[in-house]
């Protein structure tokens, strides 16, 4: 089994470090210009090497690589060579005021200036600002190409930054050392506090995967915050609240993540409604799909509402706020709205940690910020230093946002350690689940999720590592699909939704035991029971602390 394990995780690497390379070329590829640039420049220690564009084009063309082309290209295989040719030769349907709004935004103008590091002017100027101009004048002509972009390149001739390139290589390959070694340190942490608990038989207890009894009614509702001119829909999912049973009933809110939407975490709020929770989705209308969807169609301005750091655990107190004044009349007092339990996805796990208690630390996220990181989920969390300093909201967001009734947050694959830095992590009190992947390029293991669980103060803290698993669902059958390709596609796509049904029992036992307080639940939130239900190849472990020690052989003796 552990060689097994060994070997996707090599293939797994190599396939990241090729991947890197054809998408270096083919990035490299779409900067040279028919009509402009004659060759392509790279240094390679003493010696500077050049090809010119008419054998890049000759062998787009018919797949002849001539002998200086082959110096550029001479890592990728046989297959590799054949789909760069046709990445070149793909057309795509791409608006050009699309690629405007997006790479005039912050956020694409970021992305652009790292490519530009590597992709540079002729004169080894940064090249971000031809990158941009190119893409929107191929995607303006219609029919795009990256071969038409090759056309539209301002510049005379293209400089490959070989020693920033092979330094991003050698950090990729980094970053997926370290990956591997973190989840075996982990399995191995796990298994230690399995062999040191008391045995728990879990075939002789119910199984918590499985849909609950409770029949469940759902509704959308709409609510307007005036103090904050926000309108914004949110689903309930809610048990019977006109019985003679003045039984209390717990309430989860779901927060969704960037560019997403309630509609993702359906299954979820139906599963914990079956069980007898009221269940609240609301959408943040200022980082969801739909705003996303609308701006690179040219109907905003940009991406993400910068005040959305604020706004999105605001809409959670004020629907909070609502739910109370409504609890009475409409529900008959039985919500317990003291004790909330809140699951936040990547964005929203940014979000259910701020209502936790976590505050930004400007001083250290600028700081942070100047670094470049392996790290997309960076890109919007660096975003919170356009804050003005003399700001209000740089105020609120250094004093925190903590709602008291939040008393339990699970966070998965939370956008969380350069936002909030150790300072802000350690103000959280209240007990933290939070789950992680192992092939996740948005928020990757080591450097955000199991450093943020590291820096974690609360005295019940536990971390989740599915291994296989990825940023979402989507993601995790991509990636899947394309390291192991002769998998069958039935079958991947049965093992994602395994890992999802352990996901929700997992979430369901917390819940019962930090929200509701059973304690019949209690075996059920122990590192034996996530391996008892593992199944392969999305393996989860589960522990509870990290000493110092331990925290050393996770990281291999880098500094934080």
């Amino acid at each position: 089994m552990l060689k097994k394990v060994s070997r996707r995780k090599q293939k797994f690497h190599q396939f990241l470090l090729n991947s890197l390379f054809v998408a270096t070329i083919s990035t490299l590829a779409t900067t040279i210009p028919a009509n402009a640039a004659e060759k392509i420049y790279a240094a390679f220690g003493p010696l500077d090497f050049s090809v010119s564009v008419a054998d890049l084009e000759n062998f787009v063309q018919t797949g002849k690589v001539t002998p200086k082309l082959k110096l550029l290209i001479r890592r990728l295989n046989t297959k590799q060579k054949e789909e760069l040719r046709t990445t070149l030769q793909q057309s795509y349907d791409v608006k050009p005021v699309l690629l405007s709004q997006y790479f005039y935004s912050p956020m694409g103008e970021n992305v652009l200036r790292r490519a530009g590091k590597i992709i540079q002017t002729k004169s080894g100027q940064n090249g971000m600002f031809a990158l941009r101009a190119a893409l929107i004048l191929a995607a303006a002509e219609g029919d795009f190409t990256l071969v038409k972009v090759l056309q539209k390149f301002p510049t005379s001739g293209i400089r490959i930054n070989t020693p920033e390139t092979i330094k991003i290589i050698k950090e990729v390959g980094d970053v997926f050392a370290d990956t591997k070694n973190a989840i075996t340190q982990i399995n191995k942490l796990s298994q230690g506090e399995i062999a040191a608990a008391p045995t728990i038989d879990y075939n002789t207890l119910p199984d918590i995967r499985t849909l609950g009894p409770v029949k469940y009614s759902s509704q959308t509702i709409y609510l307007k915050d005036t103090s904050r001119d926000r309108k914004y829909p949110v689903v309930l999912y809610l048990p019977p609240t006109n019985s003679n049973s003045r039984e209390k009933i717990p309430v989860v809110i779901i927060s969704h993540g960037f560019a997403d939407s309630p509609k993702s975490f359906a299954e979820l709020g139906k599963f914990l409604a079956s069980h007898g929770f009221a269940v609240a989705l609301p959408e943040h209308i200022g980082s969801n799909f739909a705003y996303q969807e609308a701006t690179l169609a040219g109907r905003g301005r940009e991406l993400f509402r910068l005040n959305e750091f604020i706004d999105r655990p605001l809409d959670v107190t004020f629907l909070l706020n609502y739910l109370e004044g409504l609890n009475q009349s409409d529900f008959q007092g039985r919500l317990n709205l003291k004790k909330v339990g809140i699951i936040g996805h990547s964005f929203g796990g940014y979000t259910a940690l701020m209502l936790g208690g976590a505050t930004i630390d400007f001083q250290q996220l600028q700081s942070d910020c100047q670094q470049e990181y392996f790290n997309i989920s960076s890109l919007l969390q660096c975003r919170a230093k356009e804050f003005k300093p003399a700001s209000v909201q740089r105020k609120i967001l250094s004093q925190g946002l903590k709602d008291d009734r939040i008393q339990l947050l699970i966070t998965l694959n939370p956008v969380s350690s350069i936002v909030f830095g150790q300072k802000g992590l350690s103000r959280v009190q209240v007990p933290v689940i939070m789950g992680s992947g192992g092939y996740d390029p948005a928020t990757p293991l080591v450097t955000e999720q199991i450093r943020a669980f590291n820096w974690l103060e609360t005295p019940k803290k536990y971390l989740v590592v599915a291994d296989g698993f990825s940023h979402s669902s989507e993601l995790t059958t991509l990636i899947n699909s394309l390291l192991f390709s002769s998998s069958n596609s039935q079958n991947l796509e049965n093992q994602v939704k395994a890992l999802q049904q352990n996901a929700r029992a997992i979430m369901l036992a917390f819940l019962r035991v930090y929200i509701e307080e059973r304690s019949q639940y209690v075996p059920y939130v122990q590192p034996s029971y996530p391996q008892f239900i593992s199944q392969p190849p999305f393996d989860l472990s589960l522990i509870r602390s990290l000493t110092p020690e331990q925290w050393e052989k996770i990281i291999g003796g880098k500094k934080e």
